[in-house]
């Protein structure tokens, strides 16, 4: 069990889950359990902020979707609105919105040749999907988008 817990931090439910599928009896579980818990090596809190900042600095994930991974996990609502609540400043996730924006654009710039090739409409549906699909509100989003493109000068065609 330890050698689970080395690799990362995980949440109660995942390791709840892990143990089940090797301890039968219900009680030697909730004993293993409890011991880990008397040893400080159940935090879902603490699991929660790190898997935040790992996911936000690596995939750039919005926080839509870190509600989802978190609630995946099996991290209870209180402990996912504590840690998102700390870490969520609107201007961090208004930065990697533009990121990920940019980059895609540039994707799409380079594939239709150009601004003056682009559809705009197109651009923002695609681009617009992928930021949601990342977790970024739908305001976010085609606010972040439409300054990009207008940046890039893209028009309605």
């Amino acid at each position: 069990m330890l050698g689970l817990l080395s690799h990362r931090q995980r949440s109660e439910a995942e390791i709840r889950a892990r143990l089940a599928q090797r301890v039968y009896e219900l009680d030697v579980l909730e004993e293993i359990m409890r011991r880990l818990d008397t040893a400080g090596l159940i935090d879902d809190e603490g699991f929660a902020r790190a898997w935040v900042e790992q996911r936000r600095e690596s995939k750039l994930l919005g926080t839509a979707a870190l509600r989802r991974e978190l609630e995946d996990k099996g991290v209870a609502a209180p402990d996912i609105d504590t840690v998102l609540a700390e870490t969520a400043p609107y201007d961090s996730e208004k930065e990697r919105c533009q990121i990920l924006a940019r980059e895609r654009l540039a994707k799409e710039l380079r594939k239709s040749g150009g601004a003056e090739n682009l559809d705009r409409g197109a651009a923002l549906r695609r681009i617009g999907g992928a930021l949601a699909r990342r977790g970024y509100s739908e305001n976010l989003t085609l606010f972040v988008l439409n300054r990009e493109l207008d940046a890039a000068g893209v028009t309605w065609s």
